[in-house]
């Protein structure tokens, strides 16, 4: 009669701890895959880089272009060009490594989570990447937007300064075909 209880109350504790743990399951965390982000490798040649000019407070909006490459099984390169107002051209870049669960983004320096992953109507992907990083030389919280498609991209960067609540966005791309 002892051995009949215990394995019923094993069993009944067994089957407490599997409804509970079912209970408390997350949904699946959102996962970005490499074929998603191999949109960003193509060229982009009409397109539009925007950023406050922090000095005028005021927003800056030149023509920009956009050479993505692939940089290995799960890297991209982000190879962007355009001309400053005052008459520069400039290049730079960004890489990109995707984490190999599709949960995370190593954008530069900064290692980013992704937070949210939407297929809009038109049938682009958004991807939101949140994490800590550094702008200007100060730590903040750093929020990348891919908005991914073939026909249209934008990619933009927002900060979360020190004892503030919201994103400010710095820098946004667009880009279409």
């Amino acid at each position: 009669m002892k051995k009949q209880i215990l394995k019923f109350a094993l069993a009944l504790a067994s089957l407490i701890t599997l409804v509970v743990e079912r209970g408390n399951a997350q949904p699946d965390a959102p996962r970005l895959t490499m074929q998603e982000l191999q949109l960003l490798t193509q060229q982009w040649e009409q397109g539009q880089f925007t950023y406050a000019n922090e000095a005028s407070a005021q927003s800056v909006a030149i023509r920009s272009g956009l050479n993505g490459m692939s940089a290995g099984s799960n890297a991209v390169v982000l190879d962007y060009i355009y001309q400053q107002p005052e008459g520069g051209m400039v290049k730079e870049f960004d890489k990109l490594w995707l984490a190999r669960d599709g949960r995370s983004i190593r954008w530069d320096d900064a290692q980013l989570q992704l937070r949210s992953k939407t297929r809009l109507p038109d049938g682009r992907i958004q991807a939101v990447f949140e994490g800590p990083g550094r702008e200007m030389g100060q730590p903040c919280e750093l929020r990348r937007v891919l908005t991914l498609g073939s026909q249209k991209l934008e990619i933009s960067k927002e900060v979360r300064r020190a004892n503030t609540t919201t994103f400010v966005a710095l820098a946004r791309y667009e880009f279409i075909r």
